[in-house]
């Protein structure tokens, strides 16, 4: 037989971890639903290979650029709005 959890027996940080494990899988979730559509993508806007190349490099160093804002926006607003908003943008 199981023990009901009680408030004092929940271990710390759980639910913090559990938020961040949540917010990864979205966010991969984000790009797994995304990543197979980029040939239909290139061909619907007839993108040669170098074209598409660049394209998705300027996502990675937007990306790369965010982070840093990212941090501040955390610091200044706190992680769960933060991760809030992020998610709902994805």
């Amino acid at each position: 037989m199981t023990a009901i959890p009680t408030p004092a027996s929940v271990i710390p940080g759980r639910l913090e971890q559990m938020s961040t494990r949540i917010a990864f899988f979205i966010a991969g979730f984000g790009i797994a639903a995304w990543a197979p559509l980029v040939p239909y993508a290139k061909a619907r806007a007839n993108l040669n290979e170098g074209t598409l190349g660049l394209l998705l490099l300027c996502l990675g160093v937007g990306s790369i650029l965010a982070m840093p804002v990212a941090g501040l926006l955390a610091s200044r607003y706190g992680c769960r709005r933060v991760l809030t908003a992020g998610t709902v943008m994805i």
